[in-house]
């Protein structure tokens, strides 16, 4: 268990999470330090984006925290779910991967996500991955192949597919259509 303490602007916030969660919400800050830094010119933009992330990741740890041990059991499979895409997304984007990690029927997966967040395993991954897609676009100068990579594409034309059939543009358009 970790113990967090996050002070924006007039509010504290103070919660426990288990290690996955406070690392990601570290990583978070980290990548956050370090592309505010280096951007001059989209600071606001940038501050803007990553306070609505953390906020979403404090209130989810809020909510956490506020269940205690009351929460259910499908809300820890799901919560687990969670952690393992923001540990694993470069990894891999398959649901059979991420029930098999959870020791779990992707039908069980399912079901608790569409119960709990109204949508599919797969959708939950494709948001966070497209999420994940346009910040790295909009925010750091690696060519499209990196990117690619690093999100754990076979190669960049399979990346490119995977963007436009999802935001509609390729991910090359996307990063001229900001300048």
């Amino acid at each position: 268990m970790v113990h967090i303490t996050i002070n924006l602007a007039s509010e504290k916030f103070q919660f426990s999470v288990e290690e996955p969660t406070a690392s990601a919400i570290k990583e978070l800050l980290v990548e956050f330090l370090k592309y505010y830094n280096k951007n001059g010119n989209n600071k606001n933009q940038l501050f803007s984006d990553y306070l609505k992330l953390l906020q979403i990741k404090v209130d989810r740890l809020k909510t956490d925290s506020n269940n205690g041990s009351y929460k259910s059991h499908n809300q820890r499979i799901l919560q687990k779910f969670l952690n393992l895409i923001e540990r694993d997304l470069h990894k891999t984007h398959k649901v059979t991967d991420y029930s098999e990690k959870l020791g779990i029927t992707t039908r069980k997966l399912t079901l608790v996500c569409r119960q709990i967040h109204k949508k599919s395993p797969k959708s939950i991954i494709d948001q966070r991955l497209v999420s994940e897609s346009k910040r790295l676009l909009k925010y750091t100068t690696h060519p499209i192949k990196e990117i690619s990579a690093q999100l754990g594409f076979a190669d960049p034309y399979q990346f490119s597919k995977y963007f436009k059939k999802h935001v509609k543009v390729s991910p090359a358009y996307f990063r001229v259509d900001l300048k």
